[in-house]
C-alpha cells in the first residue's frame, strides 16, 4: 500500500506517539519493532528538533487515538537522515509478526543537550551553636539529570548526594548521604560540623556533591555564603583528589 508518514501534531517537548496516515487519510500506528536511536533522531529532526529518543507510549494512548490500529513496522532510517519520508518500513499486515498495545512507536524530542547532569543549592541555612564551637543547619540540593531533555525516572534511587565543606586546601565531609524528598524534588543534607583552629561560621564554604555510580559526577558550591577564595581549576583538583 502507498503509505506515507504525516505530521500528526506530536507535542515533541513532552513526547508523543507517532501516528501515520495512508493515502486515503486513514491514521495508523507504527510498531516499534526493530526501531532504534536513528529512527528517533530522524523523527525528531523532521519536527524541527535536534535530539530524540524512543520512549514508552503508555502516557499518550488516550481517547484521541482510540480505534487506531497498526499499519507499519520494522522502521529503518538511514544515518544522517533529517526527514522521515526517507525511512523504510514494512507493511504490518504482510509482516506476519504481531504487535500489541505498548509497542506503538513513541518518541521524546528536544533541543536540550543529549545529556545534562548538574547540581545546585536550592536552599541552605545554618547557624553557630554551642558558643560558636560548631555550626548546624540544613541544606537542600537540587540535581538535574536529563537525557535528551527528559528527566531520568526514579532519580531519587539512582543518584547519590553528599555534603562537604571546602576549607581552602581540602574537603571535609559533613553529611555522607543525602535524603531524597520527592515532594521537593531535592536532596536534604544535614549540617553538623565542629569548628576548630579559629574557624567561624563565616569561614564555611559548603559543597553539594551528586553522582550516578559509574556514570556521572558533579558538584555545586554555595557561592552566596562561601568564605574561602578559590579558583575553579584548583577546586576541581582538590575535589578529584577527595573522591579518588
Amino acid at each position: 500500500k502507498n503509505r506515507y508518514i504525516k505530521s500528526s501534531g506530536i507535542n515533541a517537548e513532552y513526547g508523543g506517539v507517532l501516528v501515520a496516515m495512508d493515502a486515503a487519510g486513514t491514521p495508523y500506528f507504527v510498531c516499534d519493532d526493530n526501531a532504534g536511536a536513528t529512527v528517533a533522531t530522524t523523527i525528531c529532526s523532521h519536527f524541527g528538533y535536534s535530539a530524540g529518543q524512543l520512549i514508552s507510549p503508555d502516557n499518550y494512548l488516550n481517547d484521541r487515538v482510540s480505534g487506531v490500529t497498526f499499519g507499519a513496522t520494522n522502521t529503518n532510517c538511514p544515518s544522517g537522515a533529517s526527514d522521515i519520508s526517507g525511512c523504510d518500513y514494512s507493511d504490518y499486515m504482510e509482516n506476519g509478526v504481531p504487535c500489541f498495545d505498548g509497542e506503538q512507536l513513541a518518541v521524546s524530542c528536544s533541543n536540550a543537550p543529549y545529556w545534562e547532569f548538574t547540581a545546585d543549592f536550592a536552599r541552605i541555612k545554618y547557624r553557630s551553636k554551642m558558643g560558636g564551637s560548631k555550626v548546624a543547619g540544613r541544606a537542600w540540593c537540587e540535581v538535574t539529570a536529563q537525557k535528551y531533555g527528559m528527566e531520568l525516572e526514579d532519580k531519587g534511587s539512582i543518584i547519590g548526594t553528599a555534603l562537604g565543606n571546602f576549607n581552602g586546601t581540602s574537603i571535609e565531609w559533613v553529611d555522607g548521604e543525602g535524603q531524597y524528598v520527592k515532594s521537593k524534588d531535592a536532596w536534604k543534607l544535614k549540617i553538623r560540623k565542629e569548628l576548630s583552629g579559629g574557624e567561624t561560621k563565616e569561614d564555611m564554604c559548603f559543597v553539594c556533591f551528586a553522582w550516578i555510580e559509574g556514570v556521572a559526577f558533579t558538584y555545586a558550591v554555595d557561592t552566596n555564603n562561601c568564605g574561602v577564595e578559590y579558583s575553579e581549576s584548583s577546586l576541581d583538583e582538590i575535589i578529584y583528589n577527595a573522591i579518588s
